[in-house]
Protein backbone atom coordinates (compact mmCIF):
# COMPACT_ATOMS: atom_id res chain seq x y z
CA UNK A 1 0.00 0.00 0.00
CA UNK A 2 3.13 2.19 0.81
CA UNK A 3 4.59 2.93 -2.72
CA UNK A 4 5.90 6.57 -2.50
CA UNK A 5 6.24 7.16 1.86
CA UNK A 6 5.04 10.91 0.63
CA UNK A 7 1.90 10.32 -0.97
CA UNK A 8 -0.83 9.24 0.04
CA UNK A 9 -2.13 5.44 -1.06
CA UNK A 10 -5.48 4.15 -1.26
CA UNK A 11 -6.32 0.22 -1.12
CA UNK A 12 -6.73 -0.43 -4.65
CA UNK A 13 -10.37 -1.32 -5.44
CA UNK A 14 -11.70 -0.75 -2.05
CA UNK A 15 -15.07 0.43 -1.12
CA UNK A 16 -16.61 1.82 1.59
CA UNK A 17 -18.02 0.06 4.14
CA UNK A 18 -19.29 1.84 6.36
CA UNK A 19 -21.41 5.40 7.72
CA UNK A 20 -18.56 6.06 9.52
CA UNK A 21 -14.66 7.53 8.95
CA UNK A 22 -11.92 7.14 12.03
CA UNK A 23 -9.20 9.25 11.01
CA UNK A 24 -5.89 8.65 12.94
CA UNK A 25 -2.63 10.30 12.98
CA UNK A 26 0.71 11.01 14.70
CA UNK A 27 3.93 9.41 15.59
CA UNK A 28 2.40 5.83 16.13
CA UNK A 29 4.14 4.73 19.11
CA UNK A 30 3.80 3.39 23.29
CA UNK A 31 1.05 0.53 23.17
CA UNK A 32 -0.31 0.83 20.07
CA UNK A 33 -1.33 -2.78 20.32
CA UNK A 34 -3.21 -2.44 23.08
CA UNK A 35 -4.92 1.04 21.94
CA UNK A 36 -6.67 -0.78 19.38
CA UNK A 37 -7.91 -3.09 21.15
CA UNK A 38 -9.57 -0.58 23.46
CA UNK A 39 -10.57 1.61 20.23
CA UNK A 40 -12.08 -1.95 19.28
CA UNK A 41 -14.20 -2.21 23.24
CA UNK A 42 -16.11 0.65 21.93
CA UNK A 43 -16.50 0.79 18.26
CA UNK A 44 -17.61 -3.09 18.16
CA UNK A 45 -20.90 -1.69 20.28
CA UNK A 46 -21.92 -0.28 17.43
CA UNK A 47 -24.89 -1.42 15.36
CA UNK A 48 -23.44 0.14 12.25
CA UNK A 49 -20.50 -1.46 10.48
CA UNK A 50 -17.25 -0.63 11.90
CA UNK A 51 -15.73 2.81 10.88
CA UNK A 52 -12.91 2.62 7.55
CA UNK A 53 -9.92 3.93 8.76
CA UNK A 54 -7.37 6.51 7.23
CA UNK A 55 -3.74 7.36 8.62
CA UNK A 56 -1.50 9.63 8.16
CA UNK A 57 1.70 8.57 9.96
CA UNK A 58 4.72 10.50 10.89
CA UNK A 59 8.28 8.67 10.88
CA UNK A 60 11.01 10.11 12.61
CA UNK A 61 15.04 9.23 13.62
CA UNK A 62 13.75 10.47 17.11
CA UNK A 63 11.03 10.31 19.31
CA UNK A 64 8.73 13.28 18.68
CA UNK A 65 7.60 14.43 22.01
CA UNK A 66 7.88 17.21 23.80
CA UNK A 67 9.12 15.72 26.98
CA UNK A 68 12.37 15.08 24.90
CA UNK A 69 14.05 12.02 23.26
CA UNK A 70 12.59 9.34 25.60
CA UNK A 71 9.46 11.50 25.76
CA UNK A 72 7.46 11.03 29.22
CA UNK A 73 8.52 8.15 30.49
CA UNK A 74 11.79 9.76 30.44
CA UNK A 75 11.01 12.90 31.94
CA UNK A 76 9.04 10.90 34.69
CA UNK A 77 11.93 8.92 35.65
CA UNK A 78 10.86 5.89 34.17
CA UNK A 79 13.08 3.04 32.89
CA UNK A 80 10.05 2.02 29.84
CA UNK A 81 11.05 3.05 26.44
CA UNK A 82 8.15 4.84 24.46
CA UNK A 83 8.63 1.98 21.28
CA UNK A 84 7.86 3.51 17.66
CA UNK A 85 6.27 1.66 15.23
CA UNK A 86 6.37 1.30 11.19
CA UNK A 87 3.90 2.11 8.89
CA UNK A 88 3.80 -1.40 8.23
CA UNK A 89 2.87 -1.91 11.77
CA UNK A 90 0.10 1.15 10.91
CA UNK A 91 -0.80 -1.10 8.05
CA UNK A 92 -1.14 -4.63 9.81
CA UNK A 93 -2.51 -2.96 13.14
CA UNK A 94 -5.18 -0.44 11.47
CA UNK A 95 -5.66 -1.93 8.58
CA UNK A 96 -6.28 1.66 7.13
CA UNK A 97 -8.16 1.99 3.43
CA UNK A 98 -5.68 5.05 2.77
CA UNK A 99 -2.31 6.26 4.65
CA UNK A 100 -0.14 8.96 3.82
CA UNK A 101 3.45 8.76 4.83
CA UNK A 102 5.67 12.05 5.60
CA UNK A 103 9.41 12.27 7.06
CA UNK A 104 8.82 14.51 10.14
CA UNK A 105 12.69 15.66 9.98
CA UNK A 106 12.07 16.94 6.67
CA UNK A 107 9.11 19.56 7.32
CA UNK A 108 9.76 23.15 7.12
CA UNK A 109 8.18 24.24 10.29
CA UNK A 110 11.28 22.21 12.56
CA UNK A 111 13.46 25.47 11.59
CA UNK A 112 10.48 28.19 11.32
CA UNK A 113 8.73 27.63 14.37
CA UNK A 114 11.10 28.70 17.41
CA UNK A 115 8.92 27.47 20.14
CA UNK A 116 8.84 23.75 21.29
CA UNK A 117 5.22 23.69 22.14
CA UNK A 118 4.44 25.42 19.42
CA UNK A 119 5.99 23.30 16.99
CA UNK A 120 4.93 20.46 18.40
CA UNK A 121 1.38 21.29 18.37
CA UNK A 122 1.65 22.49 14.39
CA UNK A 123 3.43 19.29 13.75
CA UNK A 124 -0.12 17.12 15.55
CA UNK A 125 -2.30 19.79 13.84
CA UNK A 126 -1.00 19.17 10.67
CA UNK A 127 -0.93 15.16 10.68
CA UNK A 128 -4.66 15.37 11.31
CA UNK A 129 -5.31 17.58 8.30
CA UNK A 130 -3.40 15.41 6.23
CA UNK A 131 -5.34 12.20 7.54
CA UNK A 132 -8.58 14.03 6.93
CA UNK A 133 -7.03 14.88 3.59
CA UNK A 134 -6.31 10.90 3.09
CA UNK A 135 -10.21 10.02 3.80
CA UNK A 136 -11.65 12.93 1.58
CA UNK A 137 -9.19 11.73 -1.79
CA UNK A 138 -10.75 7.89 -0.99
CA UNK A 139 -14.48 9.77 -0.81
CA UNK A 140 -13.57 11.49 -4.48
CA UNK A 141 -12.05 8.53 -6.40
CA UNK A 142 -13.43 5.42 -4.46
CA UNK A 143 -16.88 6.55 -2.85
CA UNK A 144 -20.34 7.05 -4.07
CA UNK A 145 -21.17 8.95 -0.92
CA UNK A 146 -19.27 10.87 1.31
CA UNK A 147 -18.77 9.35 5.11
CA UNK A 148 -21.50 10.60 7.50
CA UNK A 149 -19.86 10.51 10.76
CA UNK A 150 -16.25 10.91 11.41
CA UNK A 151 -13.72 10.33 14.55
CA UNK A 152 -10.24 12.16 15.13
CA UNK A 153 -8.12 9.27 16.71
CA UNK A 154 -4.49 9.10 18.04
CA UNK A 155 -2.05 5.94 17.61
CA UNK A 156 -1.60 6.03 21.87
CA UNK A 157 -4.99 6.47 23.07
CA UNK A 158 -5.72 4.38 26.37
CA UNK A 159 -9.37 4.15 26.48
CA UNK A 160 -10.36 1.91 29.48
CA UNK A 161 -12.30 -1.28 28.42
CA UNK A 162 -14.10 -1.64 31.92
CA UNK A 163 -15.15 2.25 31.80
CA UNK A 164 -16.21 2.03 28.27
CA UNK A 165 -18.54 -0.80 28.31
CA UNK A 166 -21.43 1.17 27.27
CA UNK A 167 -21.26 3.62 24.95
CA UNK A 168 -24.46 4.89 23.86
CA UNK A 169 -23.83 5.36 19.71
CA UNK A 170 -27.41 6.14 18.96
CA UNK A 171 -27.05 9.04 21.01
CA UNK A 172 -23.83 10.33 19.81
CA UNK A 173 -25.25 9.65 16.33
CA UNK A 174 -28.28 12.00 17.28
CA UNK A 175 -25.96 14.81 19.26
CA UNK A 176 -24.40 15.35 16.07
CA UNK A 177 -26.19 14.92 13.23
CA UNK A 178 -26.87 18.75 13.87
CA UNK A 179 -24.33 19.35 11.84
CA UNK A 180 -22.50 21.73 14.13
CA UNK A 181 -21.50 19.76 16.75
CA UNK A 182 -18.33 18.09 17.93
CA UNK A 183 -18.27 15.63 20.64
CA UNK A 184 -15.77 15.62 22.92
CA UNK A 185 -14.63 14.03 26.25
CA UNK A 186 -14.97 15.80 29.74
CA UNK A 187 -11.89 17.05 30.98
CA UNK A 188 -8.70 18.26 29.84
CA UNK A 189 -9.83 22.00 30.35
CA UNK A 190 -6.54 23.22 31.62
CA UNK A 191 -6.50 27.01 32.91
CA UNK A 192 -10.30 26.73 32.82
CA UNK A 193 -10.24 27.12 28.87
CA UNK A 194 -9.67 24.23 26.73
CA UNK A 195 -11.00 20.82 25.44
CA UNK A 196 -9.67 17.29 24.37
CA UNK A 197 -7.33 17.14 21.95
CA UNK A 198 -7.10 13.40 21.76
CA UNK A 199 -9.91 13.16 19.74
CA UNK A 200 -12.96 14.16 18.68
CA UNK A 201 -16.79 12.91 17.09
CA UNK A 202 -19.06 14.77 14.91
CA UNK A 203 -20.60 14.90 11.38
CA UNK A 204 -18.57 15.45 8.10
CA UNK A 205 -19.18 18.72 7.94
CA UNK A 206 -18.24 19.67 11.67
CA UNK A 207 -14.95 17.38 11.56
CA UNK A 208 -13.93 19.13 8.03
CA UNK A 209 -13.62 22.29 10.61
CA UNK A 210 -12.21 20.50 12.77
CA UNK A 211 -9.93 19.32 10.54
CA UNK A 212 -8.67 22.61 9.42
CA UNK A 213 -7.42 23.80 12.79
CA UNK A 214 -4.22 23.78 11.72
CA UNK A 215 -4.74 26.90 9.23
CA UNK A 216 -5.35 28.63 12.52
CA UNK A 217 -3.48 27.46 14.98
CA UNK A 218 -0.53 29.72 15.04
CA UNK A 219 -2.93 32.60 15.44
CA UNK A 220 -4.59 30.96 18.26
CA UNK A 221 -1.96 29.43 20.32
CA UNK A 222 0.01 32.97 21.38
CA UNK A 223 -3.74 33.01 23.26
CA UNK A 224 -3.52 30.29 25.18
CA UNK A 225 -1.24 28.17 27.40
CA UNK A 226 -1.66 24.98 25.66
CA UNK A 227 -3.46 23.24 22.67
CA UNK A 228 -6.53 22.49 24.57
CA UNK A 229 -6.98 25.95 24.93
CA UNK A 230 -6.11 27.16 20.54
CA UNK A 231 -8.62 24.08 20.00
CA UNK A 232 -11.46 25.29 22.36
CA UNK A 233 -10.96 28.88 20.88
CA UNK A 234 -10.39 27.77 17.25
CA UNK A 235 -13.70 25.31 17.34
CA UNK A 236 -15.97 27.79 19.50
CA UNK A 237 -15.32 31.36 18.74
CA UNK A 238 -13.84 30.83 14.65
CA UNK A 239 -16.03 28.00 13.75
CA UNK A 240 -19.33 28.40 15.80
CA UNK A 241 -19.10 24.55 16.77
CA UNK A 242 -20.90 23.59 20.05
CA UNK A 243 -18.82 21.42 22.07
CA UNK A 244 -20.26 18.14 24.06
CA UNK A 245 -18.96 15.77 26.34
CA UNK A 246 -19.52 12.70 26.62
CA UNK A 247 -18.53 10.50 29.74
CA UNK A 248 -15.66 8.48 27.77
CA UNK A 249 -14.02 6.75 30.84
CA UNK A 250 -10.06 6.34 31.59
CA UNK A 251 -9.11 8.57 29.27
CA UNK A 252 -5.35 8.80 28.70
CA UNK A 253 -1.90 7.51 26.94
CA UNK A 254 -0.40 4.60 26.25
CA UNK A 255 3.59 5.49 27.13
CA UNK A 256 4.93 2.46 27.02
CA UNK A 257 4.53 -1.09 26.24
CA UNK A 258 3.79 -1.49 30.22
CA UNK A 259 -0.16 -1.81 30.75
CA UNK A 260 -0.67 0.34 33.49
Amino acid sequence: MIGNETRCQLAPGDQKSSDWATIISGQPRGNMKQAREEYENIINQMDSPAPDVFAHVWISDKLLSIWGDRGWMGAAGNQDDTPVYSPQDVIDIWQPKGIMVENNDEMWFNSQIENPKWRNGFSMTYATKMAHRVMTLFEQHMAEQNYKYVMRWRYDIHLGKEKNKSVDWKEIEDTISDENTIIIPPGWDWGNYGCCDLFGIGSHRAMLLYSMWNEFFMGTIPLHANNEGSLRHYLEKICGLRLVEYPFGCLGIHRSETVH
